[in-house]
């Protein structure tokens, strides 16, 4: 398992789209992970409210961000599937906020017998609004 990150180390070493993104680290833990995203007026539609895919990608780096920080330092990973209900929207000012909380941890799954070197965690992040 990697090693305890804090908050303050996932900012610094945020890559360059999440950067873009204003996507804002406030807690990490083994089995979860909080963070912010602002609502800005060049992420919205011509509503002003924060476009689908701005909201997606929040919640597929909110994905990937839980399930890196649990896994050894050598291991890789790739989001299997992605599906995404949005409820309402979010206006421009506010901030999203995402909670990844794990459900699922399977075993290896098997093909043909043997068993693969590979594990699946489920992540399902929950963004909601908070006034900024």
């Amino acid at each position: 398992m990697t090693t305890a990150l804090t908050p303050e180390q996932l900012n610094d070493g945020r890559p360059p789209f999440v950067v873009l993104l204003g996507i804002h680290y406030t807690s990490v833990s083994q089995d979860s992970l909080e963070a912010e995203m602002l609502v800005r007026d060049d992420m919205c539609t011509p509503h002003e409210t924060c476009h689908g895919g701005a909201m997606m990608t929040f919640a597929d780096t909110m994905g990937a961000v839980s399930t890196v920080v649990n896994m050894p330092r050598d291991a890789r990973t790739v989001t299997m599937e992605s599906k995404t209900n949005f409820l309402c929207g979010a206006p421009v000012g506010e901030s999203s906020m995402a909670k990844p909380i794990v459900y699922t941890k399977a075993a290896a799954p098997r093909c043909g017998g043997q068993r693969l070197r590979a594990k699946t965690a489920n992540w399902p992040p929950v963004l909601h609004r908070r006034r900024w």
